[in-house]
């Protein structure tokens, strides 16, 4: 792990890996060193550590106003689960801001765009209860 831990400092696979050992980022009680990894993974520009850390700080440290920083951040490095997750708390309201249909049919959209096929369902939901913003 040693050798993992000096690798995570300029490779984001090696925080990941990390991450990986250190427990399910889902995992309750939170395993120690799994946001830890997962938030310098992140800030060495892995969209999809971005994401997962976003995941994690809303399930498992419920944490809504750094999750939202961490999914937007993966959302704009293309990860579709984290728009996914951001357009449908956006949609809700609940992360800690408020509701913001614009932006949830946004996210929801771009996560339709990158493949993923729930996010199409949510944001043709949005259109058809009128929710869409255009």
């Amino acid at each position: 792990r040693d050798g993992l831990d000096r690798a995570c400092a300029t490779d984001a696979a090696a925080c990941l890996e990390l991450a990986r050992l250190a427990g399910d980022s889902s995992s309750a009680p939170p395993a120690p060193g799994v946001a830890d990894s997962l938030r310098r993974a992140c800030d060495l520009a892995d969209a999809s550590a971005c994401g997962r850390l976003g995941v994690h700080l809303l399930e498992v440290r419920r944490d809504p106003a750094r999750a939202g920083v961490a999914l937007r951040r993966g959302c704009d490095g293309s990860d579709a689960v984290a728009c996914a997750v951001l357009g449908d708390h956006e949609r809700r309201g609940d992360l800690g801001v408020a509701q913001d249909l614009t932006a949830a049919f946004a996210h929801l959209d771009s996560a339709c765009r990158l493949g993923l096929s729930g996010a199409c369902s949510d944001r043709d939901a949005m259109r058809l209860l009128g929710l869409d913003p255009g």
